[in-house]
């Protein structure tokens, strides 16, 4: 499972804290990083490779490319065929399916297989069975985009059961999810950059108890697509959404990416749980501008 979004939180700026440990897996084709302080470090080792552990079940449930996975079988379903898929696949698709709605359709996950069909409703979700149906044809569903966040919230829930308190987990370079910050620390410290940039050309975050998530394309080389025009969205090095779950930070960055700057703002004024940072090209360098009530605090060096 690929992020077609891009990397545009550069892990090169994840935390080295004094005596926090450092545990690592390939999983969703990219690298998961879970850092941990303040516990003895054989405890910390057995609780990061819990967390890490579930990434194959989860990678095999939500990847299109797993033939057996539920993603997969739904994909495969001729239209309005109801496939009963797990619970981690139907809650990603839940999530998914709100962002869409409320965000008139620039995050969509069926989108990938009928460009410039986005923002019409094509999953139908069954709360009382777990099924999923397609709503009509050519049509196929890709979690690239909010799958790897969906991994960090499920992972932050095994570290809880194993009463970790500090922790901060990351997906790639492009999605992380703060616990608690170390002692006497104000948070996580990471750093913003994005296409063509290097790590905290953008800025920087202090992250505790939330998830961010970034999205970015390079001008000359254009890859995010606005599902509800199917033309490659243009204008922005980046966009940055912070949001309390991992899942939802992941689907906004990538809405917000295709989104104007007037409807970004619009959905962080009616969202106070939701920030957004956006860097437009602009002379010299990337324009920053930030929205919510609660902004994006970043510092940039």
């Amino acid at each position: 499972m690929t992020d077609p979004a891009g990397e545009a939180l550069v892990a090169a700026g994840l935390p080295a804290f004094r005596g926090a440990a450092r545990f690592a897996r390939a999983a969703m084709g990219t690298t998961f990083q879970v850092f941990i302080a303040g516990e003895p470090p054989t405890y910390a080792e057995q609780a990061a490779q819990a967390a890490l552990a579930d990434l194959e079940r989860l990678e095999e449930d939500l990847s299109r490319f797993v033939p057996t996975g539920d993603v997969a079988r739904l994909s495969a379903a001729v239209p309005g065929e109801k496939v009963r898929v797990g619970l981690d696949a139907f809650e990603c698709l839940r999530i998914a399916e709100r962002v869409r709605r409320e965000t008139g359709g620039a995050f969509d996950v069926t989108a990938g297989s009928e460009r410039g069909a986005g923002g019409a409703q094509a999953m139908l979700l069954d709360e009382s069975d777990h099924s999923v149906a397609l709503a009509r044809g050519g049509v196929g569903v890709d979690l690239g985009g909010i799958g790897k966040g969906y991994a960090l919230d499920r992972m932050a829930e095994i570290l809880r059961d194993w009463t970790i308190a500090s922790a901060l987990l990351d997906a790639g370079g492009s999605t992380v999810l703060a616990l608690e910050p170390p002692a006497d620390e104000d948070g996580w410290p990471v750093a913003l950059g994005g296409a063509g940039t290097a790590a905290g050309a953008v800025g920087r975050v202090l992250l505790a108890g939330r998830a961010l998530a970034g999205s970015a394309a390079s001008p000359s080389h254009p890859h995010i697509f606005d599902p509800r025009t199917g033309r490659p969205a243009l204008g922005k090095r980046g966009a940055w959404a912070l949001a309390p779950s991992a899942a939802e930070a992941d689907a906004l960055s990538t809405a917000f990416f295709v989104m104007p700057a007037d409807e970004v703002r619009r959905y962080c004024d009616a969202h106070a749980n939701v920030s957004a940072m956006l860097a437009a090209d602009a002379p010299g360098g990337p324009q920053v501008v930030r929205f919510g009530p609660g902004r994006v605090h970043s510092r940039k060096e």
